[in-house]
């Protein structure tokens, strides 16, 4: 297990390398300069600016600096935000989409399972229709979509849910529901289908032709071998959950990683940007390094594969 970690660390910093380097090179492509803004500057002020931050130098030039910077951890400055630095930005803002996402992805495992186990112990009943009917609508409407509808009818007409503000537990609600809708439904058709064909297996009808009680072999047996193919797709779950903030944390008003990388985008804040990505893609390739450890420990045969690797 030791040597295989090492070898995804390995990959894991590669695969980061290239993501800092193409993103690097697509904001240097970008037409257009960040500083000038729709204002007159004169041009003697815009060279100091420019040698202010540096993108005044060769492009290899910036280039070694900013990855010797990020060796450090230093992120660099923001164009448009004074004082302040790329970190500090994400850092506030990490926090706020955290919550946001943890609360999704809680609401989307546990009812996706609920719904999943419920459809499959009854196929073709009245609950198996009504699940089904709730994963193809959930798969079909995106967030940014059923987000305003949310928002009309549980925040503007029934009034229980704030909106466009940030505080208490009562303003994650609407958008944690928003970004959880579509992943919630997904795992409900997968835990489904999983769980019917486990269910057929020869090693759950020797369970039960042991005598063992129902919920045991469900549990036990039957449940824990369904969650292999989910636990495979987790990393591309909160991937989902990840980008779909960009557009939940901007129509709700939150102060998140998301809403930050959306107004950098339109404002041309290149440190921003770049600094999203790079907290974007640690993010999510730990996830996935997470995903294949925690896939050896549920399935038994991999672990046994590896050593004999």
């Amino acid at each position: 297990m030791g040597r295989f970690v090492a070898q995804r660390l390995v990959g894991l910093l590669l695969t980061l390398w290239v993501i800092v380097t193409i993103t690097f090179l697509l904001m240097h492509a970008i037409p257009g300069d960040p500083f000038r803004g729709e204002s007159r500057i004169p041009e003697s002020v815009l060279k100091n600016i420019r040698a202010f931050y540096g993108t005044d130098q060769p492009l290899w030039e910036q280039y070694g600096r900013y990855l010797w910077n990020l060796v450090r951890g230093d992120l660099g400055p923001s164009f448009k935000n004074t004082g302040q630095s790329v970190n500090e930005l994400i850092g506030d803002g990490a926090a706020v989409s955290a919550i946001l996402g943890f609360q999704a992805l809680i609401i989307a495992l546990v009812f996706g399972l609920l719904l999943g186990i419920v459809s499959a112990l009854r196929p073709g009943g009245l609950a198996d229709g009504t699940a089904m009917l709730f994963g193809t609508v959930g798969v079909s409407v995106p967030g940014f979509v059923l987000a305003p509808i949310l928002i009309q009818v549980l925040a503007v007409q029934a009034g229980w849910f704030p909106v466009a503000t940030w505080g208490t537990w009562r303003h994650t609600v609407l958008p944690s529901l928003a970004l959880s809708f579509l992943p919630m439904a997904y795992v409900a058709r997968l835990v489904r289908s999983s769980l019917l064909e486990t269910l057929g297996q020869d090693f759950v009808r020797t369970a039960r032709a042991k005598g063992l009680r129902p919920w045991r072999v469900m549990t036990v047996h039957a449940l824990r071998n369904s969650l292999i193919p989910l636990t495979t797709v987790l990393g591309p779950l909160i991937a989902n959950i990840v980008v779909g903030s960009f557009v939940i944390e901007e129509i709700f008003g939150i102060p998140g990683t998301g809403k930050q990388l959306v107004r950098a985008i339109f404002e041309r804040n290149y440190p921003v940007i770049l600094g999203s990505a790079i907290y974007y893609s640690v993010v999510l390739l730990s996830l996935n390094l997470l995903v294949d450890i925690a896939y050896g420990v549920i399935d038994p045969r991999i672990r046994v594969a590896r050593s004999n690797a």
